[in-house]
């Protein structure tokens, strides 16, 4: 069972040393978050983190094991409490996943036995190999599998992989790759994933890397048979002569903001059919299908959405709302803003555009195939996208005879043209209750105040 685990898509848990230290956690020494290991007053706290991860989604949980590495311990005078401090870590990431009532692996963290981010091994590989099956040793009776965390080569990987073989659990790889897609010892990232399939591991991710990092490899590991994914850095910066294996002065490294859904949708959900494997995610009523907010019926977009669920089999994993659409809407909004995921549909002009700003809070989803062609939407895509549904324009319409006696009011329509993000604000404006005749006509007044330029060209 536990082989294909992550054949389905999985969520494990964020980085626990930064966020030990953000949550108060004063680091000893260079064993960093491991201190909240080594002083009692901090247990509480890990057990509250690891919690919290699982409370936000995460399906496997890492322990805190990456500062209580035996070099790091002799570093710091600690290393008398080797064995005490990574048992202590398996048992609390136990005790978490006990209290959480909930199903969630336990993954052994086994990081670099040498340095951090360093290929180097140093000459001792015996120190390597000992030290590997030591940390395992000590985490084998509390996790379910072991993730070899941060590996920065082959041979790193390999070591690693035969040190634990003795306890036969399954092994999770967490390769570290630079900017152009290689591994700090100069390979190539996919020539060690194919050497690294014949020990069948069940996954390998790029960790601890920037999702600018991924680009590099992410159309490459889709060829392979393993099952892939990705622990992504979420820091702000790094400090000019900052290391990984120092007592920095500063070693918060703050949170980016830059990371939007537009930004990670190119690396997950790009096509309806992806929803399947994140159902979970924007499953509201528990019954492990996605919910989206529809069109009610009788729209002309149900008899369209209608169409897609039968012809792509949608209704096995998507659950479609079709209750009142602004009010449907106004929920999906108030949960993204409460931190959740949500999935509907819409079209522009629409008040929601004006809520969730394309490109930053949501992003277009396509369809495999449809009849439909590709369509370029102005001001909401940056490229053609297939959304399965024809493109239709909004155009003014005028009596003839109207048309023939006022002439400049003709030319007038023919030049009009206010952008869609134009529109859709003034369609937020209106679904926040300015709907008034009187209302309206003030928009209009402080758009052409707002844009008198291009008004007077109109008019001219």
């Amino acid at each position: 069972m536990l082989k294909d685990f992550f054949k389905t898509t999985r969520v494990l848990d964020g980085g626990m040393g930064q966020e030990l230290l953000n949550r108060g956690v004063v680091p000893y020494g260079t064993i960093w978050g491991a201190t909240a290991l080594f002083h009692k007053k901090y247990h509480k706290l890990l057990i509250q983190t690891h919690l919290d991860f699982i409370k936000a989604g995460a399906e496997v949980i890492v322990t805190n094991t990456f500062g209580s590495r035996k070099r790091r311990l002799i570093e710091n005078k600690l290393s008398h409490k080797y064995l005490e401090l990574n048992k202590l870590a398996g048992k609390l990431a136990r005790d978490a996943v006990k209290k959480s009532k909930k199903k969630v692996l336990i993954a052994g963290s086994l990081p670099p036995q040498n340095f951090t981010y360093f290929a180097d091994l140093g000459k001792d590989l015996n120190f390597i190999k000992k030290n590997f099956k030591s940390q395992a040793k000590c985490l084998n009776p509390y996790v379910d599998f072991f993730y070899l965390d941060v590996m920065c080569s082959l041979k790193e990987c390999i070591l690693g992989i035969n040190s634990i073989k003795s306890f036969k659990k399954k092994i999770l790889i967490g390769i570290h790759i630079r900017k152009n897609g290689k591994l700090p010892s100069g390979e190539n990232f996919l020539s060690v994933v194919k050497k690294l399939e014949k020990y069948k591991p069940i996954g390998i991710i790029v960790s601890c890397v920037s999702i600018e990092d991924v680009a590099f490899v992410i159309k490459g590991l889709r060829k392979f048979k393993t099952p892939y994914g990705f622990k992504i850095n979420a820091f702000e910066h790094i400090p000019a002569g900052w290391k990984p294996d120092s007592n920095n002065p500063k070693v918060q490294l703050g949170k980016r903001k830059d990371l939007t859904p537009n930004k990670f949708a190119k690396f997950g959900i790009k096509s309806v059919m992806d929803i399947k494997k994140h159902a979970k995610q924007f499953d509201s009523n528990g019954d492990g299908k996605a919910d989206m907010v529809a069109c009610p019926p009788g729209w002309g977009c149900e008899k369209q959405i209608t169409k897609h669920f039968a012809e792509l089999g949608l209704g096995d994993f998507i659950n479609p709302i079709q209750a009142d659409y602004s009010a449907s809407m106004a929920d999906a909004v108030s949960k993204y803003k409460n931190g959740k995921s949500i999935l509907f549909y819409t079209w522009t002009p629409n008040w929601t555009v004006g809520a969730l700003k394309l490109g930053k809070d949501v992003v277009w989803i396509e369809v495999p195939y449809s009849k439909t062609k590709p369509t370029k939407i102005a001001n909401a895509t940056k490229s053609k996208v297939n959304l399965g549904f024809g493109a239709d324009d909004i155009r003014p319409a005028a009596n003839a005879d109207f048309l023939k006696a006022n002439p400049k009011v003709e030319k007038m329509l023919k030049k009009a043209s206010i952008p869609l993000g134009d529109i859709a604000a003034q369609n937020l404006k209106m679904n926040k209750g300015e709907k008034s005749e009187k209302a309206i006509k003030k928009h209009a007044a402080e758009w052409i105040k707002a844009n008198q330029s291009t008004f007077d060209s109109w008019i001219k």
